[in-house]
């Protein structure tokens, strides 16, 4: 694949399809990775506060960094941007402070993508919330999207140095990205989940919660729905650690021979443990009962590689908006057709 510099804009509508965030994020980690400026009007303007907040920001100030990008109209609630990228994704090491519980994960969404295809190794070291309300957890994240995105060849890793929740964040989370090239993008069948080969999780608090055997609970309540489902042992590791607010969570996951399906709840006030334990489980029982291959929250998150990739196929439990959202997208950037039968999505 030849990607071509050219200074004709791709303009979108930013308030299109879901009209959130998302939208911004993806246009401007494809118009990294293909040289093409884009402009995007009407941003988040269905909203009821419109415009670009501070995350909105921090992911599109990091994408513009690696390729030298330069921006128009990037200011906080800022309704139209233009994003003129440089003719090359510079490897480097960058530390991003998305503020408070901004999520490190949606700027992740933005920065992946044109991170792998850095003249080299690219260092993320980004502090924030991971894991709080509206965006994946960051242990979903790792271990359900980033297998996935190895499928198509990406080589990256993340370590979790330190939670944060809402309000005040102060997490830390490292990122690695390995430097690949167009031509070793792989084709993707994610259609048949294959054999079943375990499910395992994990299951966190802060360490304040620690005597309540928060982290305990919430797995217990999450192994017995599953194990009851699968008949098979489910291992759930649970983790305390120092963080700046009081937090909990869970992230579940069935390891098939094709694929992951990941299931998540947050904990937060008043929300016994157990429950949020079950709503993790719930949601993964939710998923494998659908014969998803990938999940609907991942589904969104693959379709920009199956852009790279003509020939993928995933099969998911639904076709959320912000799938169609950034098959809208991706469509606009690389001329490469969607096709949707049922609830698979074909690229070519």
């Amino acid at each position: 694949m030849i990607l071509v510099i050219s200074m004709e804009y791709i303009e979108l509508d930013g308030s299109m399809l879901e009209g959130g965030g998302g939208l911004v994020r993806t246009a401007v980690a494809m118009s990294a990775l293909t040289k093409k400026p884009v402009k995007i009007f009407n941003i988040r303007a269905k909203r009821p506060n419109p415009g670009l907040k501070s995350q909105h920001l921090t992911a599109i100030k990091c994408v513009a960094a690696l390729c030298n990008a330069k921006v128009i109209g990037l200011k906080l609630n800022s309704t139209q941007i233009e994003f003129i990228p440089g003719d090359e994704i510079l490897g480097k090491k960058l530390r991003v402070d998305v503020g408070t519980a901004g999520s490190i994960t949606l700027v992740l969404q933005a920065l992946t993508l044109p991170a792998i295809f850095a003249s080299s190794e690219v260092n993320l070291e980004i502090k924030g919330g991971t894991d709080v309300p509206f965006s994946c957890p960051v242990d979903y994240y790792k271990n359900v999207l980033i297998p996935l995105f190895q499928k198509f060849g990406v080589r990256m890793e993340l370590e979790v140095v330190r939670r944060g929740f809402y309000p005040r964040g102060g997490g830390l989370v490292r990122v690695k990205y390995k430097p690949m090239k167009f031509s070793e993008v792989r084709k993707v069948n994610l259609v048949d989940r294959g054999t079943l080969l375990r499910i395992e999780g994990i299951s966190f608090a802060s360490r304040d919660l620690e005597r309540a055997k928060v982290a305990e609970r919430q797995a217990l309540a999450a192994k017995k729905i599953l194990i009851s489902k699968f008949n098979k042992d489910v291992r759930i590791w649970t983790e305390y650690k120092t963080t700046s607010s009081p937090g909990s969570g869970i992230v579940v996951w069935a390891k098939y021979s094709n694929t992951i399906l990941g299931g998540d709840s947050l904990g937060e006030k008043g929300k016994v443990s157990e429950k949020v334990g079950r709503e993790a489980a719930e949601k993964l029982l939710r998923e494998v009962e659908r014969d998803a291959c990938v999940d609907s929250h991942a589904a969104d998150n693959l379709i920009p590689f199956m852009s790279l990739s003509p020939g993928s196929s995933i099969k998911t439990s639904e076709i959320s908006l912000h799938t169609r959202t950034n098959i809208w997208v991706c469509e606009k950037f690389m001329g490469g057709k969607f096709k949707i039968e049922g609830s698979t999505i074909h690229y070519s």
